[in-house]
């Protein structure tokens, strides 16, 4: 779960790298065909931002095509194991687990040494419904690990089977480890459509510290967005200093076209102007 953009020593200045390295791929790799994009694609050499616009760039143009899945597995399905992590990460998001050969190859990837990967794997299969996930997911519900638990959280939400929603209400209604958990199982509920943590996750929001905050009304903003966005305001106006900037970075990545100014201290008035603005449209 993000809570807010990972802090560095000047996250402007790291956006705008960013920024400008993709911007120079981009025109680097303007025009290319599709063969010359497939090789960059799996060239590991490539910048991670070359490999990205490149497996971009191929899912724009042709993802309207009637063989797009075949194509997808072409491009995707050796790149699941690849040494760059988010290139992997992609990869095992997108190549379609239509055949027993991949799913098997992606379970393997449940053994992975780094978490990301285990998550990656195990949401890719709860998506296609492999109920194979199931006692792999509960293993780590019940386990130590509290990221391995978030993990199985979220796999269960995906897989919504019978025994994954009964198995996240039960949780919910033993009250969780502790209230960072119960928040977790509530706001999972409510993607559901199952209302019962609704009023812990307003009682976060309202409270008005740190990040968990923003993620409740986060969650509440997807499910009810006109609420959502009142908790969002409130926030800005009564948040503690960290809660404001984890407002302002989920408007930045929300906002099209961005707000200009997420690291800086215009941030939290664009951030109010836009949140305005949705509440005015809604």
């Amino acid at each position: 779960m993000v809570d807010c953009f990972p802090p560095g020593s000047d996250p402007a200045e790291y956006v705008r790298r960013l920024e400008a390295e993709t911007d120079a791929q981009r025109r680097r790799l303007e025009g290319l065909d599709a063969e010359d994009l497939k090789r960059v694609l799996r060239d590991q050499s490539e910048p991670t931002a070359a490999r990205q616009i490149a497996m971009e760039q191929l899912f724009l143009r042709f993802r309207k095509s009637a063989d797009f899945g075949a194509m997808q597995v072409d491009w995707l399905a050796d790149l699941m194991e690849d040494p760059d992590p988010p290139i992997a990460d992609l990869a095992i998001k997108h190549c379609p687990l239509r055949e027993e050969h991949l799913r098997a190859r992606v379970r393997a990837l449940l053994d992975s040494p780094r978490d990301r990967t285990r998550a990656d794997a195990a949401h890719a299969l709860a998506r296609v419904k492999d109920e194979t996930i199931l006692p792999r997911l509960l293993e780590w519900l019940e386990g130590p690990s509290e990221p391995m638990r978030n993990l199985a959280i979220g796999g269960l939400q995906i897989l919504n089977t019978p025994e994954a929603r009964s198995t996240l209400e039960a949780a919910y209604q033993q009250g969780g480890r502790d209230e960072k958990d119960r928040t977790v199982l509530a706001m999972a509920l409510l993607r559901l459509g199952d209302t019962r943590g609704l009023p812990l996750l307003e009682g976060v929001a309202r409270r008005a510290k740190g990040p968990w905050s923003v993620n409740a009304a986060a969650s509440i903003y997807d499910h009810e967005p006109l609420r959502g966005l009142e908790l969002l305001l409130h926030l800005v106006d009564q948040g503690d200093d960290e809660a404001k900037r984890c407002v302002v970075v989920r408007v930045w990545i929300w906002s099209r076209p961005r707000i200009a100014h997420p690291f800086g201290p215009e941030g939290i008035g664009e951030a109010r102007a836009w949140i305005e603005e949705r509440m005015r449209s809604a």
